[in-house]
C-alpha cells in the first residue's frame, strides 16, 4: 500500500539507516511509533475508535442492526466490513487506487475477524434461522503514513471491544404464533462482544534484501521488497498470514 514515491539518494539512505539498525526517525528495525488511541468518539454508532499512528490516522465506527440470518449459517450472525480512504489521505486515494485499496481492506479485515473462526458469531444469533444482529463496521482512513493495515487492525479490535449490543427479549419464536422479540428501551441495557480470542496484526516489511522492520513510515514502504501480515491473539494462534510485496520473506 505505498503511495510516497523516494529518489535513489533517499532510499539509499533508508536503506543504510536500516542496515544500521538506526532509522530515519530514529528508532530501530524492531520499533513501533507511539500511538493515540480513542473509543467512543461517534455518538452515533453502537461502538467506535479513533487511533493516530504516526502520520496514519483511522477512523471506526460500528453499527448494529437486527437482519436474517444467512440460509447457510441459520446460527450465525454477521459482520460486514466497508473502507473508505478519503482521496485527501494521500496522493494514492486520488486516483483508482482508493477503490482497490478500500476492498483489500475490508477483505483482510473480514479474513482476520471472521475467517480465523476466533469471533464467535453464534452469539450473534437471536432466533435460529429467522433473526439475528449484523454488524457493520465501516472504517475511515483519514491520512495514511505508513503501516496502514496495523492500524486498521488496531481500531477496530478497539472499536469491537466498545460496542454495545442492545439486550433483546424474545418473546414469541414463531412456534406458537407469530415471532416477537423486544429490544430494551434503556441505552445502558446492552451486552458487549466477546473479543478476547480476536487478533492484532503485525505487519513485518523486508527492506535492503535481509533487514525485517516493523511499523514502516511511509518513505520506509516505498523502499520495501516484500511483506507479511501475521494477526496473533492473545491466546497464542495465528489467525491469519498475507504475503504481499515482491519477494519472499525468509523465516
Amino acid at each position: 500500500m505505498a503511495a510516497t514515491s523516494v529518489n535513489p539518494h533517499e532510499q539509499e539512505y533508508i536503506t543504510s539507516g536500516i542496515e544500521q539498525d538506526i532509522r530515519e526517525d530514529g528508532r530501530s528495525r524492531n520499533d513501533y511509533r507511539p500511538f493515540m488511541l480513542e473509543t467512543g468518539l461517534v455518538t452515533n454508532c453502537s461502538g467506535s475508535s479513533r487511533l493516530q499512528l504516526g502520520s496514519t490516522d483511522v477512523l471506526v465506527g460500528v453499527r448494529v442492526e437486527l437482519a436474517v440470518p444467512d440460509s447457510e449459517r441459520p446460527g450465525e450472525g454477521s459482520i460486514q466490513f466497508s473502507a473508505d480512504c478519503a482521496a485527501s489521505a494521500s496522493p494514492e486515494f486520488e486516483k483508482k487506487g482508493a477503490a482497490q485499496i478500500n476492498t483489500e481492506l475490508a477483505h483482510r479485515l473480514a479474513r482476520m475477524v471472521c475467517g480465523s473462526g476466533c469471533m464467535d458469531l453464534t452469539a450473534l444469533c437471536i432466533i435460529k434461522g429467522v433473526q439475528c444482529w449484523t454488524l457493520f463496521v465501516d472504517v475511515s482512513v483519514l491520512l495514511t503514513g505508513g503501516n496502514l493495515f496495523d492500524a486498521v487492525g488496531i481500531a477496530v479490535l478497539a472499536a469491537l471491544r466498545t460496542t454495545q449490543i442492545p439486550k433483546i427479549t424474545v418473546i414469541s419464536d414463531g412456534s406458537e404464533g407469530p415471532i416477537e422479540v423486544q429490544v430494551a428501551e434503556n441505552p445502558h441495557d446492552f451486552t458487549t462482544l466477546d473479543t478476547d480470542a480476536l487478533p492484532l496484526p503485525v505487519t513485518i516489511t523486508q527492506i535492503g534484501g535481509k533487514h525485517h522492520v516493523a511499523d514502516v513510515s511511509a518513505s520506509e514502504e516505498a523502499c520495501m521488497s516484500a511483506q507479511v501480515v501475521v494477526a496473533v491473539n492473545a491466546q497464542g494462534k495465528t489467525c491469519m498470514v498475507q504475503m504481499g510485496g515482491g519477494a519472499t520473506v525468509p523465516a
